[in-house]
């Protein structure tokens, strides 16, 4: 069965968005398109009033549905104020989140705050739905008044093609100009030597001079190792999370051998038959493991491993227990990486989110470190009859950050 796993999908969930983004999602004629008023706006009630900088002068922002779109007025620190209206696509609405009327749940501001040493515009994203299908698409300010940034997203071959809009998607900021808006792992085959093989990451590069935002899929190799980072945390933050929160898939609950408690006094646990090809016994999912991680690493999340995978008449059995995911936590990024000087070890520096009791972002705690190390490994090859030397890279410092 072919596993495709949408990694950043996990703060999504906290973030309320999708990241399943996507090439051309409707027809030209439908895009949404921004019409000036200069004398004033069809503004509603239920204003959201944000502050947003073009990379040099800082704006008041606000935003309201409106009978015929979303009521946009941009104010200088003079007072002066220039009124829009953004058009949705045809049969779309603005998209509010689940339970949420605010005028905030459909815009959003996305800040440099990655490196603040550079300058860069903030950029607006509006997004809309029709029930079904959430998309979005993104402003900047330009000169004191609205300005639309074109998209340029990438085909499955990583083609950029000009689009109205694209999927909702969060975008994660990996460089002051550049986003992260996806790493998809594909598990179908295992582990692989090859990350690129296994991992796919799409971003998105910011032009604040041309107003456009472009896409493209990573180059995934240690030449281009901030990715190469991203692409091996991705694919462990998957494989670690059978380790965790989940378990591998169970064909038949009906079915189950018990197994008594070292305390003859505690509840006996009770054990499920993993249905997975890849694995038929523990040696199986070890050896797994040991292809992404470290020894060390992998001997960690496999004695911690709160479904405590073991065997049963030569088969590989779990409990349904699992950890829980902390609420609280949100998406990690790297804020610096650093290459040894043998250029064997990568080491990245991290921050993940920090969210509030009813949701709401606080700001950044410290993720900890984030570890590659590059090992030879050796294998008998009959026909030769020599070994054959093999180097791959693996995970040797790492937490599962979502518990």
């Amino acid at each position: 069965m072919r596993k495709v796993i949408v990694i950043m999908a996990l703060c999504a969930l906290l973030c309320g968005c999708s990241l399943n983004n996507g090439g051309n999602n409707g027809e030209n004629n439908n895009e949404p398109h921004t019409v000036s008023e200069k004398n004033g706006a069809d503004i509603a009630s239920d204003v959201y009033t944000v502050s947003v900088s073009d990379g040099t002068n800082n704006y008041l922002a606000s935003f309201s549905e409106s009978s015929s779109g979303i009521a946009v007025t941009i104010e200088d620190n003079r007072y002066n104020a220039v009124h829009s209206v953004i058009m949705p696509p045809e049969g779309f609405s603005p998209a509010y989140s689940e339970g949420g009327v605010s005028a905030g749940a459909f815009c959003s501001i996305i800040s440099n705050d990655i490196d603040k040493s550079v300058t860069v515009p903030d950029i607006i994203r509006i997004s809309f739905t029709n029930g079904t299908e959430n998309v979005c698409c993104f402003y900047t300010i330009d000169n004191g008044d609205l300005r639309k940034i074109e998209i340029s997203a990438p085909d499955e071959e990583g083609t950029p093609k000009t689009v109205p809009y694209i999927n909702r998607t969060v975008l994660y900021h990996s460089e002051p100009f550049k986003f992260i808006s996806s790493i998809v792992v594909d598990e179908s085959a295992g582990i692989v030597p090859e990350i690129s093989d296994m991992v796919r990451i799409r971003t998105y590069t910011f032009d604040p001079v041309s107003f456009t935002l472009t896409g493209g899929f990573e180059e995934l190799s240690p030449d281009n190792p901030l990715y190469f980072g991203y692409a091996y945390w991705g694919a462990a933050n998957n494989f670690a999370g059978y380790f965790t929160e989940n378990t591998f898939n169970i064909s038949d609950y009906d079915s189950y051998v018990e197994v008594p408690a070292d305390d003859p006094e505690d509840t006996p646990l009770f054990y499920f038959k993993v249905d997975d090809s890849r694995f038929d016994c523990t040696d199986d999912l070890k050896k797994s493991l040991r292809g992404l991680f470290s020894e060390s690493a992998a001997e960690k999340l496999f004695d911690n491993a709160p479904q405590q995978y073991r065997d049963i008449d030569g088969e590989l059995y779990t409990l349904t227990g699992r950890s829980l995911r902390d609420s609280s936590l949100g998406m990690m990024t790297f804020t610096s990486y650093s290459v040894s000087a043998d250029g064997e070890m990568i080491t990245y520096r991290t921050r993940q989110e920090k969210y509030d009791e009813n949701g709401v972002f606080t700001g950044y705690i410290d993720g900890g470190s984030f570890q590659l190390m590059k090992v030879t490994d050796y294998s008998f090859i009959e026909s030769a009859n020599e070994y054959d030397e093999v180097t791959h890279w693996v995970v040797s410092e790492y937490r599962y950050p979502y518990s």
